[in-house]
This record gives structure tokens, sequence and C-alpha cells, in this order.
């Protein structure tokens, strides 16, 4: 995952220790698509963050959807559109 300084150094750490600044859902043609802001706590307190893009479109935005999305998402990292995306975070 491409890991990308941002200006936030605020998040939220889960069960399973990732720390995730933002999670935003955007709704297309068939559902939700999930992108998430994550990174393990060394990086998240530095205000780096990898972006993630849900490989599915969901109809809820589900615990278990935002975890499939960091797990399995493409990442978006380096490419503009998480800057696009979140751009409260830059």
């Amino acid at each position: 995952m491409d890991s990308v300084i941002t200006k936030t150094k605020n998040y939220v750490t889960t069960n399973d220790d990732k720390c995730i600044a933002q999670i935003m859902a955007i709704a297309e043609k068939g559902g939700f698509r999930i992108y998430v802001a994550w990174e393990w706590e060394e990086q998240a307190k530095q205000g780096a963050f990898g972006f993630c893009k849900s490989r599915e479109l969901y109809q809820e935005v589900t615990k278990e959807a935002i975890q499939e999305t960091a797990n399995y998402g493409w990442d978006i990292g380096c490419t503009g559109e998480e800057i696009k995306i979140f751009a409260n975070l830059f």
C-alpha cells in the first residue's frame, strides 16, 4: 500500500490495530463504493495513511465492508484519486 503524508493526525484504532482516519461511501449505480484511509499506528502518528477503494459495491456500509476494503481493496495512494476523495485530509 502506498502511504501518503496528510495533514491529519486524527484516527480511530480498530480491534485489529488499524488506524482509520476516514471512511467515504459514494453512491454508484448498484450500490456504494467504499473508500478507507488507514495505516498502522507508527505511520498514522506521522500523518501517513494508505488509501483503498472497494473492489465491489455494497448496499450497506458495515464494519465488515470497511474491513474488506481496507484488507483487499484497490490501492489508490499516489494516483490522485485519493486527493479527490479525501480532499479534507490534504
